[in-house]
């Protein structure tokens, strides 16, 4: 049995016996800033976007297997002699008002650490929490940074579509240097920017609006080189119309060789994966790629299925490997870690690449996990690509 204290807490149980915080005040310097404390014991709130009713469902399945991968990661850090203070706390996320009565609950304020796999606004009002009680909080799957500034408690491990951006383009000039790039968008979609930026200095860029220029074979053919691979980049997040546009592209004839950079999304879909086009090859970025054929990944599936009788998947690596990280940075380096070396080295698995990002005026605003891989797909094969 773990020698850490886990408890589960639903919105109805807030008032369940709990360990006594009364004592556990927040140290702060002459600025007010939160100093760094070591302790014998931390306690590390776990929040779950879902009421316990929909964990039991399909749409909580990916929390619940999250939630799975922490307990399990438990597991591995009882034989350090820090003790971790675990509270998995639930709520509804389509009620705010509900969030507001949970986010101020005598639990969480006491908090050293808080991880939650939310997303969208649930993420900027718990970063807004966070950074008012001077709480670490780790956003665990959403790439979201919202309106959040001057926020040095919030931490992103899912890098932010800038981020991807600006990997695959730098990736993308370091291996097609010359080579014609086309980036084909929409008018009115965000982010086009963004490329041409991570392009810049790049005097062989051209684009293709979709709202104004008609989107066929026979246009976009018009638009390849002959002689040497044409990189084309996809605006969009959609997978839906992902897919329209990679059905026009598929049809382009066998003796053009095409490049084709996606967003995040372009993994959910299934023709990247395909034989029939030998001439296309697709780029995405991610920041994870767990290989079960690796120790790690063996290690969590064979314990995995002797605990809940199933098999394992990547939100189970995820949740195990992210308690098990800051759980040792915090037992290193206590509860502002961010001010000092924020290493990788007790990751179990991923090399996260925490940096701070700052605004115009050089404070930060926020931590984010810059490490991505690329991932390549050319007639069926996959190769992962670990840029330098």
């Amino acid at each position: 049995m773990s020698k850490h204290l886990f408890l589960l807490f639903s919105l109805a149980a807030l008032t369940c016996t709990h360990p006594d915080l009364s004592a556990q005040k927040k140290k702060t310097d002459s600025s007010g800033r939160h100093t760094s404390q070591k302790k014998e014991r931390y306690n590390i709130s776990i929040v779950l976007p879902v009421d316990e009713a929909q964990l039991k469902t399909e749409k909580g399945r990916p929390l619940m297997s999250f939630y799975e991968g922490i307990r399990l990661g438990l597991e591995q850090l009882d034989n350090e002699p820090v003790m971790l203070d675990v509270q998995v706390h639930m709520f509804d996320q389509t009620n705010m008002q509900t969030f507001d009565n949970f986010a101020y609950s005598r639990e969480l304020k006491q908090a050293d650490l808080i991880i939650a796999p939310a997303s969208g606004k649930v993420v900027e009002d718990i970063a807004r929490f966070a950074r008012e009680h001077q709480i670490n909080f780790v956003s665990a799957i959403s790439p979201f940074s919202g309106n959040v500034e001057e926020n040095e408690y919030f931490h992103i491990v899912q890098p932010t579509l800038n981020t991807n951006i600006a990997a695959f383009t730098r990736y993308s000039k370091s291996v097609f240097p010359k080579n014609k790039k086309i980036i084909i968008f929409d008018k009115a979609k965000e982010n086009t920017q963004d490329i041409k930026k991570g392009l810049s200095g790049d005097k062989n860029v051209v684009s293709y609006d979709l709202s104004f220029a008609p989107f066929d074979v026979s246009s976009i053919t018009r638009q390849l080189s002959p002689d040497e691979p044409t990189v084309i980049f996809v605006n969009e997040l959609n997978p839906q119309k992902t897919t329209e546009i990679l059905k026009v592209l598929t049809r382009i004839p066998t003796n053009y060789q095409v490049e084709v950079f996606g967003m995040p999304t372009l993994y959910l879909n299934p023709m990247i994966k395909g034989h029939a086009n030998p001439n296309i090859t697709y780029y995405y970025t991610a920041p994870y790629h767990f290989d079960n054929n690796t120790a790690f990944v063996k290690k969590i599936n064979t314990r995995y299925q002797e605990v809940y009788n199933k098999p394992a998947n990547d939100m189970v690596y995820r949740g195990y490997e992210l308690i098990v990280w800051y759980g040792s940075i915090l037992k290193k380096y206590g509860t502002g870690f961010q001010y000092s070396k924020y290493d990788n080295i007790d990751s179990p698995y991923t090399p996260y690449e925490i940096q701070a990002v700052k605004g115009d005026n050089g404070h930060i605003n926020y931590f984010e996990n810059q490490f991505l891989y690329i991932y390549k797909y050319n007639n069926g094969i996959f190769t992962l690509i670990e840029p330098k």
